[in-house]
C-alpha cells in the first residue's frame, strides 16, 4: 500500500475482525514535511460545532439533524450531547451471550506530550496497535421505514452498523464515506476520541494538498487521472492536520466522550485517533439533499474507475415516486423533499442529454 507523510499503513486481517496496523516508513515519500516535535499547531485547530439538544429536540433525531445541517456542514462534522439515556445498557446487549465479560474504563483527556508521542510515533513507525475495525453488531433498534437500509444488499456501514473496538492511537486515516453519504457515529463507552475534520465545500483543496504536499510523484504516476483521491480512497493516508492549515484548508477537531455523538457531513473528509480502549457504533444515512452529492459522488467514482456501491439511480426514483404520492405533493414540501423534486428533474434531463446525443451520432 501507498501512503503518507511518513506514515504507510501495513494491515492484514485476523479472523475478519482485528485489523493490526503497523506506522512504518516509507522511502518513496518525499519528506516536505517533518512532524513538528512543539505540536502548537494542536491548539490552533478550533473546535467543532456541538450541540446539546433536550429530550424533546432529540425526540426525532432526523428532524433534528436535519435542522442543524445548514450550519454544521459547514464545519464538515459536529458533536451532539445528548441528554438521552439507554433503557439497557449498551454491553448488556452486545455481550448478552459473554456474561463473563467486563471490563473497567479510566478515562483521561491526552496531555500536550502523549499528543506529541501520537504523531511522533507516526513519524517513526515502531509501534503496532490493534483495532477492532467492521464487527457486525449494534445495541440500537432499527426503523421500519430505513429506504437505505432496506436496498439490496447487505453493506457493512452502510445498510446496517458496524462496531468499531479501539485501543490507544487506534487510527481510522483520511477518508470520506462512501458515496459521500452522512455518518452518526455513537461513542459506547471507554477512552475519548480525537477526530478531525474538513468540509465538503473544501473537499477539491484536500486532494491538491494531498496530491502536492504529501505523495511522492512516482506512487502518483501509478494511479493514473484518479490521483491523490484514489490512493485516499484505501483509507490508509493519515498525515497530520497542520498540512492543510498551511495551504488554508479548514480543519477543525472534537474530542469524543463516551455517550456522545459526532456526525460527519457528505464529501467532509475526516480521520483520527482513540485515546485509549473505547467502542463505539457507526452507521451511514441521508436526507434529500444527498442526491446532489450522491450524483457528485457517481461523477468521481467513474472519474477514478472504482465500482459504486449503492444503486444512486433506484434509491432516487424510489424517492420520487414516494413523494408523488405524498398527499402534500404540489402543496407544500419540505427543503428535503424539495432536494429530492430537484435532484430527479437534474438527473432525467442528464439522461435526455445522453439519449439525443446517441440520437446525432
Amino acid at each position: 500500500m501507498q501512503i503518507a507523510a511518513g506514515a504507510h499503513f501495513q494491515q492484514r486481517r485476523k479472523r475478519g475482525k482485528s485489523v493490526e496496523t503497523n506506522l512504518s516508513s516509507n522511502h518513496r515519500i518525499i519528506e516536505k514535511y517533518k512532524f513538528s516535535k512543539e505540536l502548537l499547531w494542536v491548539d490552533q485547530i478550533p473546535q467543532c460545532p456541538v450541540f446539546r439538544p433536550s429530550i424533546e429536540d432529540f425526540k426525532d433525531p432526523f428532524v433534528f439533524l436535519h435542522t442543524i445541517a445548514p450550519q454544521a456542514s459547514k464545519y464538515g462534522m459536529c458533536k451532539i450531547v445528548s441528554t438521552w439515556k439507554a433503557s439497557i445498557p449498551a454491553s448488556d446487549v452486545l455481550m448478552k451471550e459473554q456474561r463473563g465479560f467486563e471490563f473497567k474504563a479510566y478515562i483521561k483527556n491526552l496531555q500536550l506530550h502523549e499528543w506529541n508521542q501520537y504523531w511522533g510515533e507516526m513519524d517513526r513507525g515502531t509501534a503496532t496497535v490493534e483495532y477492532g475495525v467492521n464487527i457486525d453488531g449494534s445495541a440500537f433498534s432499527s426503523h421500519p421505514n430505513d429506504q437505505l437500509g432496506q436496498s439490496n444488499g447487505n453493506l457493512k456501514g452502510i445498510t446496517f452498523p458496524i462496531l468499531h473496538i479501539g485501543m490507544l492511537f487506534s487510527t481510522f486515516a483520511w477518508h470520506v464515506e462512501d458515496h459521500f453519504l452522512y455518518s452518526i457515529n455513537y461513542h459506547y463507552s471507554g477512552a475519548p476520541k480525537t477526530w478531525y475534520g474538513v468540509p465538503g465545500h473544501a473537499a477539491s483543496q484536500f486532494d491538491k494538498v494531498a496530491r502536492d504536499y504529501v505523495y511522492d510523484p512516482d506512487i502518483l504516476s501509478h494511479t493514473g487521472k484518479a490521483g491523490a483521491s484514489a490512493l485516499i480512497a484505501e483509507k490508509t493516508t493519515m498525515f497530520p492536520p497542520n498540512i492543510l492549515l498551511q495551504h488554508n484548508v479548514p480543519v477543525h477537531k472534537a474530542v469524543q466522550m463516551a455517550g456522545e455523538y459526532v456526525i460527519t457531513f457528505p464529501r467532509a473528509y475526516h480521520a483520527g485517533f482513540s485515546q485509549g480502549f473505547n467502542c463505539g457504533e457507526a452507521v451511514n444515512f441521508a436526507f434529500g439533499d444527498w442526491f446532489h452529492w450522491g450524483a457528485v459522488g457517481g461523477q468521481v467514482y467513474a472519474h477514478s474507475c472504482r465500482m459504486v456501491i449503492l444503486p444512486y439511480e433506484e434509491l432516487l426514483c424510489k424517492e420520487a415516486i414516494i413523494l408523488s404520492k405524498s398527499s402534500n405533493y404540489g402543496i407544500t414540501e419540505t427543503a428535503s423533499e424539495s432536494c429530492v423534486r430537484s435532484s430527479f428533474v437534474t438527473h432525467i434531463e442528464s439522461l435526455n442529454i445522453v439519449l439525443w446525443r446517441l440520437h446525432n451520432l
